[in-house]
């Protein structure tokens, strides 16, 4: 459950400070700027990989540089809008970055640069009607093409 937020900033600079009930456990999130990552404490990239603190405690964050990867999907040579993609580093080992396309078809989804973390990603659109496809046209992740962020033009095809 959703308990509160702050910003970094209000305890000193990039320092930032909530206060929260001792009695329970949180898992803290921090989203990064645009030009950097949103990770989750312990250094998670999702929800369930992340270590839940109990106050008071201190978390400390590195947020490293992160790019978009974006592109298009179409069905039938039509944008699908509404679609849902999803992008995983390449083991399929991380809980992924997910993004809905808008009216044109279009998504971007911000994940760490490849060039600061050494991930690859594969990236699956899942249609809200049609047949599920991972990026160069394979049907499971094992078979998906890597992709290296940032890529705007990692543009997939669904069939119907």
């Amino acid at each position: 459950k959703f308990v509160g937020w702050t910003k970094s900033g209000n305890a000193g600079s990039g320092r930032y400070e909530i206060f929260l009930d001792p009695a329970d456990t949180y898992k803290v999130l921090v989203k990064g700027p645009s030009t950097h990552e949103d990770i989750w404490y312990s250094a998670s990239q999702g929800y369930m990989e992340s270590s839940p603190l109990a106050p008071p405690a201190t978390a400390n964050f590195s947020l490293r540089p992160a790019g978009l990867i974006g592109g298009w999907v179409m069905q039938s040579g039509w944008p699908l809008q509404g679609a849902y993609v999803s992008v995983f580093t390449s083991c399929g080992c991380m809980t992924p970055k997910n993004a809905g396309t808008d009216v044109a078809g279009n998504y971007s989804v911000k994940v760490v640069t490849s060039a600061s973390s050494g991930y690859q990603y594969r990236v699956r659109a899942i249609p809200p009607l049609g047949q599920t496809r991972w990026y160069s046209t394979a049907t499971s992740i094992w078979d998906a093409a890597d992709v290296d962020a940032p890529d705007i033009d990692v543009n997939i095809e669904t069939p119907p």
